[in-house]
């Protein structure tokens, strides 16, 4: 039987976000369920996970409103916590969700020119990073990462290509 540790390093917080005139903006209070649904209503909900941290930025998948239906119950049901980084990390590399970047003194805010498709040029170190062992040219992403949510899958790419 795994332990509560385990099993709860493997869960990813799914936050709630609305579009803004600026970009995306955090929702002030994620029990606010009237104003989630509003923002859903109103096409205006985004759903992310932060899954790096940079000295001075945080980088986040977004939930693409074009491949995915931002509603208040896939927010609902992300809650239930069965959103495992395997699961993630397989749709983020797969190009499923878009790529915010959250810069430093603005961290509740995601700028419209700060998100791009993961398959963007902007996003090439991240595509290596997480798909191709630092061995190879450009990969050099890691080498400004201060926290990333998926550091045992790419450290098993690297083990492998010790071997």
């Amino acid at each position: 039987m795994e332990s509560v540790n385990t099993f709860e390093q493997r869960i990813i917080l799914i936050e709630p976000m609305y579009q803004t005139e600026e970009g995306l903006e955090f929702i002030p209070d994620p029990t606010d369920h009237e104003f989630m649904k509003e923002k859903s209503d109103e096409g205006n909900l985004r759903l992310v996970f932060r899954f790096q941290t940079l000295d001075c930025a945080e980088i986040y998948a977004i939930f693409n409103s074009e491949k995915w239906t931002n509603s208040f119950e896939l927010y609902k049901y992300t809650c239930l916590q069965r959103n495992t980084k395997k699961e993630l990390y397989k749709l983020l590399i797969e190009g499923e969700f878009d790529i915010g970047v959250s810069r430093l003194n603005s961290y509740q805010l995601i700028k419209h020119h700060d998100i791009t498709s993961y398959n963007h040029d902007d996003n090439d170190e991240i595509r290596l990073h997480y798909t191709q062992p630092r061995s190879v040219s450009g990969n050099v992403a890691w080498r400004s990462i201060t926290w990333d949510l998926f550091s045992d899958i790419v450290d098993d790419i690297n083990k492998k290509n010790d071997v």
